[in-house]
């Protein structure tokens, strides 16, 4: 995976960090690589764009979107979030997110960790 892009806006190429890319969005014959700072627009499409990003960091969940799995909060059937942005999961995405993440279930409410109580932690979860 490369660690940053760069991409031709006009006359100019624009350097961007991989690693600060919270999400791609599509429109047309246009994507937009959207940071927490700014927004890039390119003329290219989100299919090469998907096939450069590695697929452990990035997840595409809908024909229009691709979002960092490091920056990703949470999902759920419907939606991913990152940050206040709500982004729509498309049904033939949903088993590939899934595959792409780990998930720990639990029916146990989280538990604060307030003095290093890694001991408390471990006995509560195995009961």
């Amino acid at each position: 995976m490369e660690e940053f892009l760069f991409f031709k806006a006009g006359k100019k190429h624009f350097k961007i960090d991989t690693g600060e890319i919270l999400y791609i969005h599509a429109e047309k014959r246009y994507v937009t690589f959207v940071t927490a700072t700014k927004c890039y627009p390119a003329q290219i499409s989100i299919g090469f764009i998907e096939k450069l990003l590695s697929p452990k960091l990035f997840c595409r969940i809908h024909r229009s979107y691709i979002i960092s799995l490091k920056h990703t909060d949470e999902f759920d059937n419907e939606l991913a979030y990152i940050g206040k942005k709500k982004i729509p999961i498309a049904e033939q995405y949903k088993s590939a997110l899934k595959a792409s993440v780990v998930v720990v279930n639990s029916n146990k409410t989280p538990i604060r960790l307030d003095n290093g109580n890694v001991e408390k932690l471990l006995i509560e979860l195995n009961s």
